[in-house]
């Protein structure tokens, strides 16, 4: 019994033995196949493919983990492989679909870590010149894996490049990246993780890049966007900072605008609003979106009873709403607009209507009948512009429910009886 567990464990060991032999066997077997490959690129592209298949195999093994020499041949493999990808692509866009782009900043990783752990001085000043030879291959994938939406192979490649340079400074060699270059690779890493649907977090490059202040109005967009949701107040802390730098930049302002709309902070809208106004004159988005602002502030008035207070709220709605016509003739909001501020304000005069109709003295009657011709005056003010924008866009619930809602008040019941079948034609009954 005792010879035969001796037996077993001696048969262990020889086991582990042969594995890890095998394993720097195809490390070294993947070296001489990058050597072939590179004697004829173009005769021995299957070299290179087999190369890397070894590489995984070879990197299953612990004793391959640890040795300088197999990271440098990885590190080797994967940059060939790279600017193989670059210069397929550049002679044809359309040759990088379905390619590895994580093979550039792959690369950056390998040569790093044997250079981490080489012990003789030759490994690293081989680590050193694979990654001085990689700093421009490595930029040039990220673009690559940017125009083939390839986010996350984008990302960590331009933060890879800038992650480089800082290595091979920190090691007391020159980096070809310089500080622009640097700053052109963070907003490169910026504008990718920003992408919708890149679900990349780039909450530490945002706050990097601040902390460099690239003088860039960009990423104290991209900042406030990245923080809105899981840190508002820093979100807003950012906006206005980026604001107080660059108090001429329109998306900055939209911005902040579109966080007062969702704050319903309307004063507050009225001067961004002009300033955007003011920055992007020819903008009919801007204007209507001014004109809906005194729209909903003549609604507040008007119930808090403050008649001078929804004149003027009024009289700004209508201003906004028909300067953004005038800049844009298919602008539905504004037409849409225009025609509910004078329907809304004709139902608030038929309110005022009703509580005079129990009046029959002389001044009563006339008090009523002038307000009766009020009201109709807003309800056929209303119309031409509820008319245009059903033009614009004739399959709008929103519009066809105002018309109905127009021939109704109106008392033209052929007119709303039409109107009520092609909402329900449009809404299927609901």
């Amino acid at each position: 019994m005792k010879k035969s567990f001796l037996l077993l464990f001696v048969l262990f060991g020889f086991v582990g033995i042969s594995v890890g032999q095998t394993g720097m066997k195809a490390i070294n077997k993947a070296g001489r196949l990058l050597s072939t490959y590179n004697l004829d690129p173009s005769a021995n592209a299957d070299k290179l493919s087999q190369a890397l298949d070894l590489l995984e195999t070879g990197f299953e093994d612990s004793e391959v983990q640890s040795s300088a020499a197999a990271y440098l041949t990885k590190g080797e493999i994967l940059s060939t492989q790279a600017n193989s990808i670059i210069n397929e692509v550049i002679l044809n866009p359309e040759a990088g679909e379905g390619k590895d782009f994580t093979v550039g900043y792959k690369a950056y990783e390998a040569f790093t870590k044997a250079h981490d752990i080489a012990e003789k001085k030759f490994r690293k000043r081989e680590a050193l010149k694979g990654l001085v030879k990689l700093e421009s291959i490595i930029e040039n994938m990220g673009v690559i894996a940017y125009q083939n939406s390839a986010w996350e192979a984008a990302f960590k490649s331009f933060n890879s490049a800038m992650d480089m340079s800082d290595y091979i400074t920190a090691i007391g060699e020159e980096s070809a990246v310089t500080a622009e270059k640097k700053q052109d690779l963070l907003m490169n890493a910026l504008t990718v993780g920003s992408q919708e649907g890149s679900g990349l977090d780039i909450t530490s490059t945002v706050e990097k890049a601040i902390a460099m202040d690239i003088p860039n109005p960009a990423i104290y967009q991209i900042a406030y966007s990245t923080f809105e949701k899981i840190d508002p107040d820093k979100a807003t802390m950012y906006l206005e900072k980026g604001i107080a730098k660059f108090p001429e930049d329109s998306g900055l302002l939209f911005a902040q605008i579109n966080k007062y709309i969702a704050e319903g902070k309307l004063e507050a809208l009225i001067d961004k609003l002009k300033a955007a106004i003011a920055a992007e004159p020819e903008n009919a988005t801007v204007y209507a979106t001014l004109g809906n602002v005194y729209d909903q502030l003549y609604v507040q008035a008007s119930d808090e009873g403050n008649e001078d207070k929804a004149n003027e709220y009024f009289d700004g709605a209508l201003k906004y709403y028909l300067g953004a016509t005038d800049i844009d003739e298919n602008s539905f909001n504004s037409y849409y607009g225009i025609g509910a501020l004078y329907f809304n304000k004709a139902a608030k005069v038929g309110k005022e209507l009703n509580e005079l109709s129990n009046d029959f003295s002389a001044a009563g009657i006339k008090k009523y009948d002038a307000k009766k011709a009020e009201m109709t005056s807003m309800y056929e003010k209303s119309y031409p512009y509820l008319e245009k924008a059903e033009k614009i866009s004739p399959d709008e619930p929103l519009i066809l429910q105002a018309l109905k809602e127009y021939y109704v008040r109106t008392n033209k019941n052929d007119k709303a009886a039409e109107y009520k079948e092609k909402l329900e034609k449009v809404t299927g009954g609901n």
